[in-house]
């Protein structure tokens, strides 16, 4: 414990942290700003995309080699996952390529994703995401883009959640908790703004501290 607390202390050195966020955004020139990302570990000669990505998957490699329970990491590593299926789904019904919007840190390679997918239709993920994307991969042939996120989105934080249920972690169930409240409310504000609210009771995921039923007979005025 004292070894991995020491090395993430040594790590929280290269954070974004929110005053460096201000300063990145106050920066006078791209130059100041990838001075000051570099100082924060991302690669100041690539392009910004391929310093982020090269930058998550150092530090994922870097936490890999240091946590004990690989399966903690699983935990938010998987929405990476989750991203690129739903890259790869909407892309192939667009008839695009999915590649420039694939993200890497996830459990699985995004490009082996996008092949399996591309050869037989198929995943190799978990159980419950691959039946997502199934089902998820027929709403969007039925033109319902919406209801293929929020299948997707189920799926996503209902494994989220049985990760933490099986490391017996209040801590990690709070934080999905607090994850899936952060969903609903943007939800909800967007309904609230274009005042569609009927979507509400699809749109909405269960799980967070707040209720789906809660928000919806919530007053717009007060979300």
């Amino acid at each position: 414990y004292l070894a991995v607390s020491a090395r993430l202390h040594a790590m929280e050195t290269r954070l974004l942290t929110p005053e460096k966020q201000e300063r990145l955004l106050e920066a006078a020139s791209e130059a100041e700003a990838r001075k000051l990302l570099a100082e924060c570990g991302y690669a100041e000669s690539l392009p910004l995309e391929e310093a982020l990505r090269q930058r998550r998957e150092s530090l994922y490699r870097e936490l890999s080699s240091a946590v004990p329970e690989p399966k903690l990491l699983d935990l938010f590593r998987l929405k990476y996952d989750y991203h690129n299926i739903k890259a790869i789904l909407k892309a192939e019904r667009r008839g695009i390529s999915p590649e420039s919007y694939l993200l890497s840190g996830g459990r699985y390679d995004a490009e082996r994703l996008q092949s399996a997918w591309q050869q037989e239709h198929t995943l190799p993920v978990s159980e419950s995401a691959r039946r997502a994307a199934q089902e998820a991969a027929a709403l969007l042939r039925e033109n319902d883009p919406q209801g293929a996120d929020l299948r997707l989105d189920t799926a996503c934080y209902a494994e989220m959640t049985a990760l933490a249920d099986e490391m017996n972690s209040d801590f990690l169930r709070g934080y999905v908790r607090q994850l899936i409240d952060a969903a609903n409310l943007r939800t909800a504000v967007r309904a609230a703004r274009s005042g569609s609210s009927e979507i509400l009771p699809r749109a909405l995921l269960d799980g967070g501290s707040v209720s789906p039923h809660a928000i919806i007979v919530a007053e717009p005025a007060k979300l």
